[in-house]
């Protein structure tokens, strides 16, 4: 049987994982990366093992492809190596940070832990497919791929939270507060006629 060709470039997926590296800087300027210029950053050593091990393994799904499409191989095989390294200290800073960050009388607990372990579970299951699958290269890619799907919820959700939200609001603000101090600066002008 012959095999087809994929539909899907994944020579290419390096250059959108980089568009991440920026969505990932704008979700988390305002409340991690802006700390670093305050006289005292009030972040555990898990909120930066967490840090540096997501950004380590954006960068891997950034560099990875664009190796592989330069016929790379033997660089592309030791980044490969390391990602064995690597991906252990990812899942760890993940329950670390969750563990840190949340206590067992805390109000809708359930839920708080949903969100960081359902990302635990795409990790795992699309590292563990891109693994076993590692000499079919079609389906390792797609497996590697899908572990960068675990970042994007959690950087939209920042920036929806941080940047969307916060600046619609002060745009409502002070359009409501401007209609409302010039209508009663016209109502204070109407009563002193």
């Amino acid at each position: 049987m012959k095999s087809k060709k994929s539909l899907i470039n994944f020579d290419d997926s390096g250059y959108y994982f980089s568009v991440l590296i920026g969505l990932v800087i704008l979700a988390f300027l305002l409340t991690y990366f802006s700390s670093f210029y305050n006289e005292s950053p009030d972040f555990v050593f898990y909120f930066h093992l967490h840090s540096a091990m997501t950004i380590t393994w954006i960068f891997m799904l950034i560099l990875q492809p664009v190796l592989v499409k330069k016929k790379r191989f033997y660089a592309h095989r030791l980044i490969s190596l390391l990602s064995y390294l690597i991906f252990p200290y990812l899942i760890m800073s993940f329950i670390l940070l969750a563990h840190n960050s949340h206590s067992l009388n805390e109000e809708n607990l359930d839920i708080s832990l949903f969100i960081p372990f359902k990302d635990l579970v795409i990790l795992i299951i699309s590292f563990s497919i891109a693994i076993r699958y590692r000499k079919q290269t079609e389906i390792h890619t797609r497996g590697m791929i899908a572990t960068g799907i675990a970042f994007i919820e959690p950087v939209l959700t920042r920036i929806i939270n941080y940047t969307i939200v916060p600046t619609l609001i002060a745009y409502f603000f002070d359009d409501y507060c401007f209609v409302f101090i010039s209508s009663s600066n016209d109502i204070q002008r109407k009563e002193s006629r």
